[in-house]
């Protein structure tokens, strides 16, 4: 069982001819209220949305490259910075600006770019959207 929702501002009359629909249906307002969700989600997919689950596929790929290679780089790059595009090691370098730089140029898609240092801080940034299953 879903959690209760109070909605503002819902027209009174478009309640009563959902409410009216549902009950012909045998379906609760709530299931009625998802599918019209469900729809007018499909319908505003939009660049914004296909751009973060391109950008979601590119930290994944990338994140793994780095968790491979974590050991070498401790060990022979610490305190650098390392680009990472396209789940490859795609430049060291000791300053920030010099490896976006050479990464922007060098990456068509998205790249990480991260410090290695011990201990390697990790952080957890929203970027506002839901978590989705993408097959694969």
């Amino acid at each position: 069982m879903g959690k209760t929702v109070a909605i503002k501002n819902v027209d009174i009359e478009l309640y009563r001819k959902i409410k009216a629909i549902a009950a012909l249906e045998g379906k609760t307002i709530g299931e009625i209220v998802n599918d019209a969700l469900r729809t007018w989600l499909s319908l505003k997919v939009n660049k914004y949305f296909e751009e973060w689950l391109k950008l979601e596929e590119c930290y994944e790929i990338n994140y793994d490259c780095l968790k491979q290679n974590l050991s070498y780089l401790f060990e022979k790059h610490n305190g650098k910075y390392v680009a990472i595009c396209d789940g490859k090691i795609v430049s060291i370098k000791s300053e920030y600006y010099d490896i976006a730089k050479e990464t922007a140029q060098k990456c068509e898609r998205h790249a990480l770019i991260v410090k290695i240092e011990k201990p390697l801080r990790v952080r957890t940034v929203d970027l506002g959207f839901p978590v989705i299953s993408v097959g694969r």
